[in-house]
């Protein structure tokens, strides 16, 4: 990848847990497919129950995990025991 004229290489996120908010369509979305692209597991976020869902089955056969939230979850989101 080139920006600004500086070369980054691929970074590699297997095995990484990645929490995208606001994964439901847009910058969010493609961040997410990228993401999981990468190796992560993905957890997909969004207030949009049905653009979350169709976030998370759009990545295959990736693991993800759909949070669709409201603004008071949002703390809580996708939150692993301890």
């Amino acid at each position: 990848m080139s920006l600004f004229g500086t070369t980054y290489p691929p970074i590699d996120l297997d095995g990484a847990v990645v929490v995208i908010s606001g994964g439901g369509r847009g910058i969010g979305r493609a961040t997410a497919k990228l993401f999981a692209a990468r190796g992560a597991l993905v957890c997909v976020g969004d207030l949009d129950e049905e653009t979350a869902v169709d976030t998370a089955e759009s990545i295959g056969h990736v693991p993800a995990v759909t949070c669709w939230t409201s603004p008071r979850a949002i703390p809580g989101m996708c939150s692993l025991p301890r």
